[in-house]
């Protein structure tokens, strides 16, 4: 038999193998941000997901985000802190993700974006708990609303500004005090939330361990629907330049965020505008343009997300006529917002989300 000090020697050598392999696997908590406007908030519904799993290109992601029962899985491991707004009335949702943290993000929501499939691929490839900090309003844009603060006013030099003449005349003046007060002021209340969170991790992330803190993994930004609308602010006599003081001011957003965060590296995803499967116009050259600046080369990319259009699915929604009872039921089962929502498809929402996370994973090679 063996003697007592044997024994303790042995349990003493368990106990210290055991710290050692838990020391290894402690990491810092993994947090990623997504920030944007409606199409970030994400306006898909439940009734579409059987449409992915009807479709080959999507059938593998389907799985691994419904459950057998067909009901949409609750990842545990993945936690979601997300701020919205309904009619002007900021709204909130916290806990793991699954669908709800779309649209306005609060108690009772249905919808789901990109987050959803976002999570769920990250989940896979890193089996570690992660935390999701999602920022997102619909119909603003970059100019005024998100306005970087390095950008400065929109104004630089209020004098200069002349009334603006139609029919009804609107005051220099005035048109000055609308700007000062919008710009930047989605900017600052994304970054309100971001650090609200950041302050408190484990209220939002229970698997959060202060003695490991957290890491900014990656930021991911899918907006641009407003300002590519804007005819008055990127006018279309400029031609191929028309939409340059876009590239310039995501190109100070994304070091603003940077700077505010204290990580001047963060991997940062452009999600590209793609409604209608466009991937080479105008505006998506602008939008893309940051990833090719040599500053941000190899931290920052660009996900062009018409790739992933449902080009049949659109088609039939702009279809004048009577559709074929094939057809309706295709645009029923796939479709439950307009196009310029992606069509509120699962089956494009999941894949730009599955897209962003691959960008991050492999920024973060």
């Amino acid at each position: 038999m063996k003697s007592t000090s044997s024994k303790l020697s042995l349990a003493l050598t368990l106990a210290m193998a055991m710290a050692m392999v838990t020391a290894a696997s402690a990491k810092p908590l993994k947090v990623y941000i997504m920030a944007g406007q409606s199409n970030m908030q994400g306006k898909a519904r439940a009734k579409t997901l059987p449409a992915m799993a009807a479709d080959p290109a999507s059938k593998e992601l389907h799985d691994r985000i419904v459950n057998e029962d067909g009901k949409p899985r609750v990842f545990e491991d993945v936690c979601v802190a997300a701020i919205s707004s309904r009619r002007g009335q900021e709204t909130t949702r916290n806990g793991p993700l699954t669908i709800g943290f779309g649209n306005a993000a609060g108690e009772g929501e249905t919808a789901f974006g990109p987050e959803l499939a976002f999570g769920a691929t990250l989940n896979e490839n890193l089996n570690e708990p992660i935390l999701i900090i999602k920022t997102s309003w619909g119909g603003k844009d970059i100019n005024t609303d998100f306005r970087p603060p390095s950008a400065g006013p929109f104004y630089p030099d209020p004098s200069k500004v002349k009334d603006k003449v139609g029919n009804k005349t609107t005051k220099a003046a005035t048109l000055v005090a609308q700007k000062q007060k919008a710009e930047h002021v989605y900017y600052r209340k994304m970054m309100e939330h971001v650090k609200t969170v950041l302050a408190d991790p484990k209220k939002y992330c229970p698997a959060y361990d202060p003695k490991e803190g957290y890491e900014v993994a990656g930021f991911v930004w899918f907006q641009g629907y407003n300002d590519m609308i804007n005819g008055h602010l990127y006018p279309k006599k400029d031609g191929a330049d028309r939409y340059k003081e876009y590239s310039r001011l995501l190109s100070l957003f994304i070091q603003d965020v940077r700077k505010d965060l204290e990580a001047p590296k963060m991997p940062f995803v452009i999600g590209v505008m793609g409604l209608g499967g466009n991937t080479d116009g105008p505006f998506q050259n602008a939008q893309a343009a940051p990833a090719e600046m040599p500053e941000f080369k190899g931290n920052v990319a660009a996900v062009l997300t018409g790739k992933y259009w449902d080009h049949k699915l659109g088609e039939l929604d702009s279809k004048k006529g009577q559709l074929t009872d094939e057809e309706k039921q295709y645009l029923e089962l796939g479709r439950s917002n307009a196009a310029f929502h992606y069509l509120g498809s699962a089956k494009i929402y999941s894949r730009i989300g599955e897209a962003f996370a691959k960008a991050l994973l492999e920024l973060n090679k």
